[in-house]
């Protein structure tokens, strides 16, 4: 799941991009309780100012797995090394840590959570 998200997130469409979410999101980095709406929104704009991507997966960690209601979910800690370029030459780059949490769904896993801590 990690690789195709890494992968869809660098050059993916909106679309393959947004799928890897479940319909509620409870943390979209700074953003509450969203849906798909809100992160086509954001991701377009991203696109639009970071017209070239590169995200590569460093390390991830599972800090814990546990069942809630129907559901299996494992959170996870992320390490992302990464890289964006505008069409006007403007760069940036890093390495981010964040958190994530999986939900197993019937449509295998979706991000339910997802923030970057450093």
């Amino acid at each position: 799941f990690l690789d195709t998200f890494i992968a869809a997130s660098t050059s993916g469409s909106i679309d393959d991009i947004v799928s890897h979410y479940d319909a509620k999101v409870d943390r979209y980095f700074s953003l509450k309780n969203i849906n798909h709406n809100k992160i086509r929104k954001d991701k377009v704009s991203y696109q639009k100012r970071w017209t070239k991507r590169e995200f590569r997966l460093v390390a991830f960690k599972i800090i814990s797995i546990y069942r809630k209601g129907n559901f299996d979910y494992c959170d996870l800690s992320t390490t992302t090394q990464w890289s964006v370029s505008s069409d006007d030459f403007k760069t940036a780059s890093g390495i981010s840590k964040g958190l994530m949490t999986l939900k197993r769904t019937y449509d295998g896993f979706k991000v339910t959570s997802i923030y970057t801590v450093k």
